[in-house]
């Protein structure tokens, strides 16, 4: 069954250029090298967004697709708002699949999903949180205390190699003052 394609105007670019809510842009109106209702190339960015380039007035302008589609079919983005992908696939621009969020709201989606690396007791998997840090690097400090190393390790279930590398500093790099420098 195919999808029916629905067509607005490009917020800023009315007359120029048309989102769908599939997710595909196309030219609007004739310009250089280009022709009325030509589909636009897309190129993914370095972020895995695709984006594409829009020409109008003697400007030039890259512009991520999904927020194109959001704005057309949404309404304005509101401050301190960004456009989800529901899926958590980047590249699937589709009306269905976005939603404007707060930006917590995208980093606790983006967090659940598994798209972004948490450090820290942020990280759902931890067994350790930044006060137990401070307390074995304070408690441990000169790196050679294997016993005291050891006890913590086996009270938290975590192998003395991790409560070494917080000692020195190699884990948990985010807290400030982390880690012994005598390595």
């Amino acid at each position: 069954m195919n999808e029916e394609e629905h067509w607005l105007p490009v917020v800023g670019y009315e007359g120029w250029y048309e989102v769908s809510d599939l997710g595909r842009v196309r030219r609007k109106m004739d310009g250089p090298k280009s022709t009325v209702g030509r589909i636009r190339r897309l190129h993914l960015n370095g972020y895995g967004y695709f984006a594409v380039q829009l020409s109008a007035k003697g400007g030039r302008k890259t512009r991520h697709v999904h927020r194109l589609v959001a704005e057309a079919f949404l309404g304005k983005i509101p401050p301190g708002h960004e456009v989800n992908h529901i899926s958590g696939v980047k590249t699937d621009n589709r009306l269905s699949n976005l939603e404007v969020v707060t930006r917590s709201h995208n980093r606790r989606h983006a967090i659940r999903m598994g798209l972004v690396r948490v450090n820290g007791e942020d990280n759902p998997n931890s067994k350790l949180t930044n006060d137990l840090v401070m307390e074995i690097r304070a408690n441990c400090g000169d790196g050679s205390k294997y016993g005291i190393k050891s006890e913590y390790a086996r009270r938290l279930g975590v192998d003395t190699s991790l409560i070494s590398q917080v000692v020195l500093g190699r884990a948990w790099k985010h807290l400030d003052g982390g880690g012994s420098k005598n390595e």
